[in-house]
């Protein structure tokens, strides 16, 4: 008897004992060794069905940045350093206040900076980074950028950031470190306790 594998189509002699009564044989393909079944009761080797395509991997989803976008660095002659994180959202900086806390807030003695002076918001991007939106708060001595007296924010002005630029709040100088160039708050506050500090605007 002449079998026909359904895998690989080989044509293959079949030897039955002459005792067999079933309708159903089963053989191994000597040529790719698949198992197949003739069903005499139909006269034809059942093809072996084709294995189905996997479904097509949903595309992954974009993976948050890991770790902490960038740090406030407290840079100023009268005051401790302090390094704070900035974390995607607002971020609003000002003095140590109990009746008025802010999300930031600083251990000075400046009496010129505000309990909520400023705020800076971190926007996650397109790209898969961050920028950094600086705005004053309405405080009553103002922000500057840069150490410059004509940067003055008014109450409508939103200014974006740049990593190292230099935020004065009353008198109190603060720096703004990204992860573009440190990777931590520890190396954050080393690079910028070694540079020098930015002119101070008198008010």
């Amino acid at each position: 008897m002449i079998a026909s594998c359904g895998n690989c189509k080989a044509k293959l002699q079949l030897d039955l004992p002459a005792d067999f009564k079933g309708n159903l044989v089963k053989f191994k393909c000597t040529q790719c060794g698949k198992m197949n079944q003739i069903d005499l009761s139909q006269g034809k080797v059942p093809e072996t069905p084709k294995p189905q395509p996997e479904p097509p991997k949903p595309e992954p989803k974009p993976i948050p940045l890991p770790g902490i976008p960038g740090w406030l660095v407290v840079h100023d002659e009268n005051a401790p350093v302090q390094t704070f994180e900035l974390k995607p959202g607002k971020v609003t900086v000002g003095r140590i206040s109990e009746q008025k806390p802010s999300v930031i807030m600083i251990d000075t003695n400046d009496t010129y900076l505000s309990r909520c002076h400023l705020t800076i918001e971190v926007l996650s991007t397109a790209r898969g980074d961050f920028e950094f939106l600086l705005y004053d708060n309405k405080s009553v001595n103002g922000t500057f950028l840069l150490g410059d007296k004509s940067k003055k924010l008014s109450d409508t002005d939103q200014v974006y950031l740049n990593d190292g630029d230099t935020i004065q709040a009353g008198r109190t100088k603060l720096v703004l470190k990204t992860k573009k160039t440190v990777s931590s708050p520890q190396q954050a506050e080393k690079t910028v306790i070694q540079t020098d500090y930015s002119k101070t605007i008198i008010l």
